[in-house]
């Protein structure tokens, strides 16, 4: 799993998983820290049959029953490898309880750009800052949390994570 601590607790994990792959990773978090603040970018992009690229960040409950967070997808039509003049679909993604998972679509993001956000849980009410937009909702998650960081068919970075 190549992720790597930075100073003060600081997150940055290289997820580059090949085409048709993924990769993962999770951190707990202990019971002070309700919230997450740090960048997603996409680099480089693949195509792989029914595999499309694409990355999360979730706030979860520790048994992944209840969860919200981000996503970033791309479709890839011709092209097997992208690297530039591309973009990813920004969306919020949640799941609660054994309900299917949805996801609000908030626009997108080209190739390389780092994506600043902050995820913040008060009680069970969480807020995302996220795209110029800044949505509060519902959600109850109970017992321990944890971040889950994962992508699939492309290179992301998960730049600066910190839980706090």
């Amino acid at each position: 799993m190549p992720g790597k601590a930075a100073e003060a607790g600081q997150i940055y994990f290289d997820c580059d998983a090949t085409p048709g792959h993924f990769s993962r990773m999770e951190v707990m978090l202990r019971p002070e820290q309700w919230s997450i603040v740090g960048s997603l970018k996409a680099d480089m992009l693949y195509r792989e049959g029914e595999w499309s690229p694409s990355a999360q960040l979730r706030l979860s409950e520790a048994e992944g029953r209840r969860w919200i967070g981000i996503g970033l997808t791309a479709s890839v039509p011709t092209k097997k490898i992208v690297r530039e003049g591309a973009s990813v679909t920004i969306a919020i993604i949640r799941k609660a309880g054994d309900g299917t998972p949805s996801q609000e679509t908030l626009g997108s993001l080209p190739l390389g750009q780092a994506l600043p956000f902050e995820i913040a849980l008060d009680g069970e009410h969480l807020t995302i800052k996220l795209a110029g937009t800044t949505r509060v909702m519902d959600v109850k998650l109970n017992g321990a949390r944890k971040i889950e960081l994962g992508c699939s068919t492309g290179d992301f970075k998960f730049i600066d994570i910190l839980a706090r």
